[in-house]
């Protein structure tokens, strides 16, 4: 079974700190403010009660999430689906993948989200823990079959990877999950872990074996066996991995670490900036030959006066110049359009004064790296097919999954947006063409249909042609408009 790894060498262990990094930055404000010492370090000499002041000030923006979100709706701007050769069972199974209502593109919609926010993501093939002996007839009867899970990257804690029969494979897993128990009175959820050992029989994969242990309820650090089992008739642990990009088998590198480091900068830098907008808002009352006791206080009101006998007494307000706050902006804006640009990178084509070779460079270096995750989802998806089948042996072949990759050259380089419309102006490029162009370039809602649109400039264009006091049509009219087919 190959050579066991120990714990301290495990990815995912040294990568748990960028796990925890991830799941706060996502999560927002209030789990910053909880794990405040961690990113916004308190600074020397500063007191329990100014830090919290400070604290309770610095507004948290929310730039990894937002960059999240932009990746995810860039490829899901249109669903996921089956292609052509998908049975009808296999369509059926589409619309409820989870047992949990969501349909395929959903369910991809979250597990692509986790992905990317943790550089890989999971997707567990189940199948309900029904009674032992029951025949193929009674499970069908049951409406039994498969269903999927995703399984995040902080929740699969343990992975032991060997290979078998010449191929790579998971040969130990082990996950966190939640176990709810309901009584008459409340609801519990109970931390457990689920354990699957890969069985190796004449050096071939031969079937998987399972345990649930559950957190112990006095030791919260330990935790009892509660029930083993087997996944019959599973050859295989079947578990998916989800890459954005493959750093080796089972492991994903996380493309946007930078973004999330630039997240937690731009907080420790909202807190500089708003710190010295208090401070700066606030002029300081001087003043000079006033007390012969330096101790000595003196009330400051619209409702009061201040007067001495000395002639040389003077009193004055010291304000600060401003140049600092302008510079805290600066930093903020710059952080903040560099952790858009990177997620706007990774989907389209940069924007900029850029020159035609870069422009070149980067919008197909930009297109690629969104494309290759999608399908690398895409992949995932069908493998989770070929595992339905193999759980239940329907006799259906595996289908295909069409996952969105034309992602259009949005907001990006409107030169080549001006070429497309002197070519259809000069008529080298057919206004379908063209209107499709757009289209694909995120230029056109998805709602537009092409062919509506080609009807409605006939109709504008025979409009304003009668309008010119031609109200006559002929063949000639006809060529006027007959380039828009």
């Amino acid at each position: 079974m190959g050579k066991k790894i120990q714990d301290s060498d495990l990815y995912f262990s040294r990568n748990s700190s960028r796990f925890t990094l991830a799941e706060d930055l996502d999560a927002g404000q209030e789990a910053m403010i909880d794990k405040a010492q961690t990113y916004l370090p308190k600074e020397v000499k500063e007191s329990d009660k100014a830090y919290d002041i400070r604290l309770k000030r610095t507004p948290f923006y929310p730039g990894f999430s937002d960059c999240l979100d932009y990746l995810t709706a860039a490829l899901f701007r249109r669903d996921v689906m089956l292609g052509p050769d998908a049975s009808q069972a296999q369509q059926e199974f589409s619309e409820n993948v989870d047992l949990h209502g969501n349909n395929l593109s959903v369910f991809a919609r979250k597990v692509f989200r986790s992905a990317e926010k943790h550089a890989i993501s999971y997707v567990l093939v189940d199948y309900p823990d029904l009674p032992e002996g029951l025949s193929l007839a009674d499970e069908r009867s049951m409406n039994s079959r498969p269903y999927w899970r995703m399984i995040t990257a902080p929740s699969l804690f343990f992975l032991h990877v060997g290979t078998v029969a010449g191929q790579e494979m998971p040969l130990e897993i082990r996950f966190f999950e939640q176990t709810v128990t309901v009584n008459e009175y409340e609801q519990t959820e109970t931390k457990t872990i689920r354990r699957f050992i890969q069985e190796i029989t004449d050096g071939k994969p031969s079937g998987v074996s399972w345990e649930l242990w559950q957190q112990d309820e006095k030791d919260k650090g330990k935790y009892n066996m509660i029930r083993p089992g087997r996944l019959f008739p599973m050859k295989r642990i079947p578990l998916v991995p989800v890459y954005t990009e493959q750093d080796g088998f089972m492991r994903g590198r996380w493309r946007l670490e930078h973004c999330a480091r630039l997240n937690v900068t731009h907080w420790q830098s909202s807190s500089d900036q708003r710190n010295i907008l208090r401070v700066t808002r606030c002029p300081i009352l001087a003043h000079a030959g006033f007390l012969a006791d330096p101790a000595a206080t003196i009330e400051i009101s619209p409702n009061t006066h201040q007067g001495s006998s000395k002639p040389d007494a003077k009193m004055w307000w010291v304000e600060h110049s401003g140049a600092a706050i302008g510079a805290g902006q600066t930093d903020l804006d710059n952080l903040e359009r560099h952790m858009a640009q990177i997620g706007k990178s990774m989907a389209l084509r940069k924007s900029g004064s850029i020159t035609a070779t870069e422009s070149s460079i980067t919008s197909a270096q930009a297109q690629s790296e969104l494309q290759a995750h999608g399908k690398s989802l895409k992949d995932a998806l069908e493998n989770c097919f070929v595992l339905n089948e193999e759980w239940q042996n329907s006799g259906d072949k595996p289908c295909s999954v069409i996952v969105n990759t034309d992602f259009g050259i949005l907001e990006s380089d409107p030169g080549n947006n001006t070429l497309l419309l002197s070519s259809a102006q000069g008529g080298k490029l057919s206004t379908r063409t063209y209107l499709s162009e757009l289209k694909r370039r995120n230029l056109l809602a998805d709602d537009v249909d092409i062919d509506d649109e080609l009807e409605r400039i006939k109709i504008e264009q025979a409009g304003n042609w009668l309008d010119q006091g031609n109200d006559e049509s002929s063949d000639g009219d006809e060529k006027q408009i007959g380039f828009l087919k």
